[in-house]
């Protein structure tokens, strides 16, 4: 109501940057449908390239250990 703007309009916005990864979807207690923007990096890491690499090297050793892979 306050940017006066139809429903649909900001439902189909959200939907997008969910789909994006843009938002986080979650439901409240109460069954309404809550959107959050997602947190570019984690809280105290400035640098987004050293958190996508720990990433892929916790995904890499989460591998290995699946594959029962040692070293």
């Amino acid at each position: 109501m306050a940017t006066n703007s139809k429903l649909t309009t900001v439902r189909n916005s959200l939907g997008n940057g969910f789909k994006d990864g843009i938002y986080e979807r979650s439901k409240r207690d109460d069954g309404v449908t809550i959107f959050c923007l997602k947190p570019e990096l984690p809280f105290g890491c400035h640098n987004s390239l050293l958190v996508t690499f720990n990433e892929r090297l916790k995904e890499v050793r989460q591998n290995k250990i699946n594959a029962g892979i040692r070293g």
